[in-house]
Parts: structure tokens; C-alpha cells; sequence
């Protein structure tokens, strides 16, 4: 073998040899990139940019919550107290509602239900609480209570149970006032709204009153909602229901001339009550009060949320001869002239109207005369605490 055939046998075997390496090294190279245990071939990332560098747009705050502020007699300084609370704790500008009564509350919650608002601020009488309980009845969305300058109001919750006199005069965070706001109120007002926009949510009882079949005038300001199921006018009550006169628990014993004017006087009406399943009780009456209860009723295994309602036999001449006979037929409760129940529901009928007071206020219109009734509605509003 010549020199010429020697030189190009050794560059063969060079090239060879430097295939055979380059196809090792492309085994290695690969089998180093696989991932362990198996799987599809996935390339290098150590020189990858971050997932960020490919987003074209910035990723979308997430929205404000916004209160809902439902407010009877405002005026501008307080306007700008609220809306800078709502604003230093991260939270939309409220939307503002103000209101002149019972029937207005019931419009503005129900637009503010519509805007779905986080929380529901009221502050107003009787009748504006009631309306606007009576609209988120029912609903996830929390209602809070501001104090008022004018009338003793709810500033968390509505309270479990009345005062002895059934009026809500000390209710949880009460505060008297004068017709405008004091110092001491809008300090009050500030821990309230706090509270309104940090508190929790706790769920409360309330009651229902169904007016009957007897429509009242068209044009009549009750701060009624009519029933959606019917054409019943409804009262919603957060504490006390009272059919005709309030009565104090603490009311002094009768003395011979307190008895002596009684029997010369008319007797108020006649009532028939009927607790849920109980037998009915019929009283020549003064008074018929609900109040929510502070704790359910245990039915065997079963806890029921329940109103106590009290008959408070009338005084007169009719009223004690009503008391006598049921005594005679032993169907008297503990005190003849004091009718103690509890009980979900109650069937009331009257022979004649008598007054109605709501949640301490006294409306305009009169309970009416034939059967109604009253109910408890468990755990239905959601308040913030």
C-alpha cells in the first residue's frame, strides 16, 4: 500500500471517529433534557423570560365595595363625614339615599338592592328601619343601624327582646339626641359606620304582621308593603307588635277607685287568639303585645324561633265578667287578667278596630276588625355587628 492510500485510510478514520462522537454527544445532550421517570421531551427554560413579559395588558383591579346609605334628616356635614369614612377604608362612594318616610325607605332599598350594594346603612324612625328591613328580608345582604338624632334606634342589631314597657327604648346602642347632631352622636355615628363597614354578619328574627282582607285607602302613608303573594297588606316589626293600649309590666296594683273607673268604662274589644296548634283564647282585651323572643322554644328535639305575645285582660265591667267565666272553665292561664303564649304564629280576630303601635311608634292606622295574623320569620334579616 502506497503513501497516497495510507493518508486518505487515516483521514477516514479521523472523520469516522469525530461522527461517532458527535452522535454521543447528541444521545447525552438529549437524554439530559428528558425529564426523570418518563414523559414528553420538554426544551431548556433556563434562558426563558417570565410569563409577565408576554402580557400586553395590565391585570384588572379588583372592584370597590360600596355601602348604601338609606338616611332620614341629613345634612351636608354629615354627608361628608360618611362618604370620607367609606373612602379611608379602600370602599366606593356610598350611594346616597335620603328619605322622608316609611314608604320612601321602601323605594330606596329596593333600589339600593337593585345596585347591589355590600351593605345597607339606615338611619331613621320606626318606620324607616321597618321599610327597609322589610325589603332585605329575606336576602344575603346586610343591614346596619345608625343612630339618630331624634329617636332611640338600633346602631348594630335589633334587639331579641323588648323592655318591660314593649317599647325599643333601650335598644343595643341607643342614642338620644336633639334635632340636630351632637358631638355625642356623631362620635356614636362614626363607631357605627365603622362597624357598618368592618363588623360581621349576624342573622336576627323578625315579625309579620298580615293586616287581613281589609284594604286600607289608597293614598294612606302606613309604611306598609303589600304582601307580593297577595294583595294582604303586610307590617314588619324588628322587636314589638302592640293591639291597643301599651301596657307597663310594671303597671302599680289596682286600687278600689282604679277599679271602681274601670267597670264604668267601655270595653276596648273583644279579642280571640290562637297560638299554632293551641286552643283559642277569648278575652274582653286592653291590650295584645308580640314581642321577638330572645330564645327559641324546644319542641322535643326541635328548637323553634317563636314570638311572646301577652293578653292583657280589659278592666271593665265586660272584661272582668270575660275573666270570671274563664275562670269557672278553668281555661285561664297563670293570671287571669295576664295571658302569657309563645308560639310561631298567632290567628287574631277582633270585633272592632283598635290602635297599633310599631317597634314603639304608634301608626296612623288602627289594626282592623275580622281575623289576622302574626308571625315570626326566623333568622330572615342579616345585620352587621
Amino acid at each position: 500500500m502506497g503513501d497516497v492510500e495510507t493518508m486518505w485510510l487515516v483521514i477516514a478514520g479521523v472523520l469516522g471517529l469525530a461522527v461517532i462522537l458527535f452522535v454521543v454527544y447528541l444521545v447525552g445532550s438529549t437524554a439530559r433534557s428528558r425529564p426523570r421517570g418518563g414523559g414528553k421531551h420538554r426544551a431548556t427554560h433556563k434562558n426563558r423570560p417570565h410569563r409577565d413579559t408576554f402580557r400586553t395588558e395590565d391585570p384588572e383591579p379588583e372592584p370597590l365595595k360600596r355601602a348604601a346609605i338609606i338616611i332620614q334628616g341629613a345634612d351636608d356635614r354629615l354627608r361628608t363625614q360618611l362618604t370620607g369614612q367609606c373612602a379611608a377604608a379602600g370602599w366606593e362612594e356610598p350611594l346616597w339615599l335620603e328619605v322622608l318616610d316609611g314608604t320612601g325607605a321602601v323605594t330606596a332599598a329596593t333600589e339600593a338592592r337593585t345596585d347591589d350594594v355590600d351593605v345597607v346603612c339606615v338611619r331613621g324612625d320606626s318606620s324607616v328601619t321597618r321599610g327597609v328591613a322589610s325589603v332585605f328580608a329575606g336576602t344575603e345582604t346586610p343591614v346596619s343601624f345608625l343612630p339618630s338624632p331624634d329617636r332611640y334606634l338600633p346602631s348594630s342589631a335589633a334587639p331579641a327582646q323588648a323592655e318591660a314597657a314593649h317599647t325599643p327604648s333601650t335598644w343595643p346602642g341607643a342614642v338620644p339626641g336633639p334635632g340636630h347632631d351632637s358631638p355625642a352622636v356623631s362620635a356614636e355615628m362614626t363607631t357605627a359606620m365603622t362597624t357598618a363597614l368592618t363588623g360581621k354578619n349576624e342573622r336576627i328574627d323578625i315579625g309579620r304582621a298580615r293586616l287581613g282582607p281589609e284594604e286600607l285607602p289608597a293614598d294612606a302613608d302606613t309604611g306598609m308593603q303589600d304582601d307580593p303573594a297577595s294583595t294582604v297588606p303586610t307590617v314588619v316589626f324588628l322587636s314589638t307588635l302592640v293591639i291597643g293600649e301599651v301596657v307597663a309590666e310594671d303597671e302599680p296594683a289596682l286600687s278600689t277607685k282604679d277599679i271602681a273607673k274601670g267597670i264604668v268604662k267601655a270595653n276596648p274589644f273583644t279579642a280571640t287568639v290562637k297560638p299554632d296548634d293551641e286552643e283559642a283564647i277569648v278575652r274582653p282585651a286592653r291590650s295584645i303585645s308580640f314581642a321577638t323572643s330572645e330564645q327559641p322554644m324546644t319542641d322535643g328535639d326541635e328548637a323553634r324561633r317563636v314570638l311572646d305575645a301577652y293578653l292583657y285582660a280589659s278592666r271593665s265591667l265586660k272584661g272582668w265578667t270575660g275573666v270570671a267565666k274563664a275562670m269557672m272553665r278553668k281555661a285561664s292561664r297563670p293570671t287571669p287578667l295576664l295571658v302569657p303564649m309563645r308560639s310561631p304564629a298567632f290567628t287574631i280576630t277582633l270585633d272592632k278596630p283598635a290602635t297599633l303601635t310599631v317597634d314603639g311608634e304608634e301608626q296612623d292606622h288602627p289594626w282592623p276588625a275580622g281575623e289576622t295574623s302574626v308571625c315570626v320569620e326566623p333568622l330572615a334579616l342579616v345585620v352587621r355587628r
